[in-house]
């Protein structure tokens, strides 16, 4: 009877399997699924080729089409990594004599390790060779959270996100740097903004407190219903111009 458990926890899951073709399908439907909720969308391609590879082997080669063995494969995700293990219940094979071998365009097999190689960050065989870890690193990038125009000495700031604590760090460096290029009055277009939270109010307070140094006070733009009554809750409507 074909076997298919699936566990999962807090930074991944872990798959008990029958060493089958159909499964290493539902394997990499799970992978699919789990880097999208968890925003790896951009590296679903990589390590769902690169899980092919190596489940492929664990089902063809480690186990030899037997489907009463079992595999085990495992992903664990944080931000600095996503690690994949897989182990089979095989001999192994001589991961290292493959590793030398040169394989031509024209071969039609022996490109797995090639692959691993080109897609992953770092891999690692054990002794033996029945076991195989992949690591791949998501790709640091810097995001652009606002839109910033200037009219004369005055800057627009338009964000993209809410404002709200995961955002506040990169959001306070475009405020910064705007205020560093000379700007002397500036306005913050809320358009886009549905959530402030207490971080983001200590922003605008911030941002405030620099511009009242040059003589101006900060002005928000079309700001929300809700967002206008959070101010007026804290008594801060008055603070800014609204």
């Amino acid at each position: 009877m074909k076997m298919y458990t699936l566990t999962k926890n807090k930074t991944g899951f872990t798959v008990r399997f029958s060493a089958t073709l159909e499964a290493v399908n539902s394997v990499c439907l799970d992978i699919e699924q789990f880097l999208s909720e968890r925003g790896f969308e951009d590296l679903s391609f990589d390590i769902i080729l690169g899980t092919r590879e190596v489940l492929n082997n664990a089902v063809r080669h480690g186990s030899k089409m037997d489907s009463r063995k079992h595999i085990f494969f495992s992903l664990d995700a944080n931000a600095e990594r996503v690690l994949l293990r897989t182990t089979d219940s095989g001999s192994g094979f001589d991961w290292r004599e493959m590793e030398k071998k040169v394989v031509l365009p024209t071969n039609t097999a022996g490109r797995g390790m090639s692959i691993l190689k080109q897609y992953f960050d770092s891999y690692r065989y054990n002794e033996t060779g029945n076991e195989v870890e992949l690591v791949k690193k998501p790709k640091i990038r810097r995001v652009v959270m606002s839109k910033i125009t200037k009219e004369g000495d005055k800057v627009i700031v338009k964000p993209e996100t809410d404002i709200v604590a995961s955002m506040v760090v990169r959001l306070k460096e475009e405020l910064k740097q705007a205020l560093d290029d000379g700007a002397t009055e500036m306005a913050i277009d809320l358009s886009k903004v549905k959530m402030m939270d207490s971080m983001g109010i200590g922003l605008l307070i911030a941002t405030h407190n620099s511009l009242e140094k040059h003589g101006s006070q900060l002005e928000l733009l079309n700001t929300s219903a809700d967002i206008l009554k959070l101010l007026r809750n804290m008594r801060l409507d008055k603070h800014f111009i609204v």
